[in-house]
């Protein structure tokens, strides 16, 4: 019962995004990535370097947690 409920609630979804208002949404945030992008380009790269290693370190952590055997 609970695997055809969420058959029906991904069916749902399908429907709903035929409505357009996904791609008004899409549209939206395109727009807006076009008007930030040159404040992120503007960081350089050295500066974001750190804030993308700290949560590869968590990524790999549960690594640890894995039974090969």
């Amino acid at each position: 019962m609970h695997q055809k409920k969420k058959q029906r609630q991904t069916y749902d979804f399908k429907i709903r995004s035929f409505l357009g208002l996904t791609a008004l949404v899409v549209a939206l945030c395109f727009t807006l990535s076009l008007f930030f992008a040159p404040l992120f380009l503007a960081i350089p790269a050295v500066a974001t370097a750190p804030v993308l290693v700290v949560p590869d370190f968590h990524l790999f952590g549960s690594v640890r947690h894995i039974s090969i055997s």
